[in-house]
């Protein structure tokens, strides 16, 4: 539960910082604009006027950017595909915004200002998004912050698991896996899944993840029981059939 609030209070700092820079980006977009020869009068206090219309666009696009999963810091994975997800939401958030205002019979920006406004916070948000990252995977190797997993199962699900989420990745630290038997393309095997209370015991673990090719009801009842009597999180892998 502890760990749960602390996630969502990260997030909810993560999107007042989205908001701030949104609001800073505004005012250089309004600055830019008067500025800008040839393309019609635009004086500073044009960018006061529209102040409350560039609230509602950083208020909806930190609401876009919270609902498309932008405020998990760790599945950032690259600039120029940070950049067009960026991109894709606040074309959405421009699209709602614009709603908004007909609807309610408001004013707009000037076309150039809401393009500079579009492009400049495309920038700053993937350019934020990039560095917050960096600083996170930081944080976890100078303080051995990532969280530590247990993998159950051994078949092609585990295997798949493994090569998707644990492996060589920065937010997690692989433990090891519980199965049956060894098997080849997993490494570090612990023992037998009837052996997880001792093996909780022995390693330090935050999350369990269950990923087996054959779930038995019972015997996931029990591997939950243990885990959650240590209040260690636990996750299980569904298995997709074809019908």
């Amino acid at each position: 539960m502890q760990d749960k609030s602390a996630k969502r209070l990260i997030h909810i700092l993560n999107g007042l910082l989205d908001f701030v820079l949104l609001m800073a980006v505004y005012l250089c977009a309004g600055a830019v604009r008067v500025v800008t020869p040839y393309i019609g009068l635009f004086s500073p206090i044009d960018i006061w006027y529209n102040l409350p219309v560039g609230v509602l666009y950083a208020v909806i696009m930190t609401a876009v950017y919270g609902f498309q999963g932008g405020y998990r810091v760790l599945r950032v994975r690259g600039a120029a595909k940070e950049v067009v997800r960026v991109a894709v939401s606040n074309l959405i958030s421009f699209a709602l915004a614009a709603t908004v205002l007909y609807v309610f019979k408001l004013s707009q920006f000037s076309r150039m200002l809401l393009a500079y406004y579009y492009l400049f916070s495309v920038i700053v948000i993937a350019v934020k998004r990039v560095l917050l990252k960096k600083a996170a995977e930081r944080y976890i190797r100078s303080h051995d912050a990532a969280t530590r997993v247990l993998l159950i199962g051994s078949g092609s699900l585990a295997h798949r698991f493994y090569e998707a989420v644990l492996k060589g990745q920065e937010e997690v630290k692989y433990v090891g896996y519980l199965a049956r038997r060894e098997v080849h393309g997993i490494p570090g095997y612990l023992g037998k899944e009837r052996e997880l209370t001792q093996i909780l015991s022995e390693h330090e673990v935050g999350r369990v993840v269950i990923a087996q090719d054959i779930q038995r009801v019972e015997e996931i009842r029990h591997l939950v029981a243990v885990a959650e009597s240590r209040n260690i999180s636990v996750s299980i892998v569904p298995i997709y059939s074809d019908f």
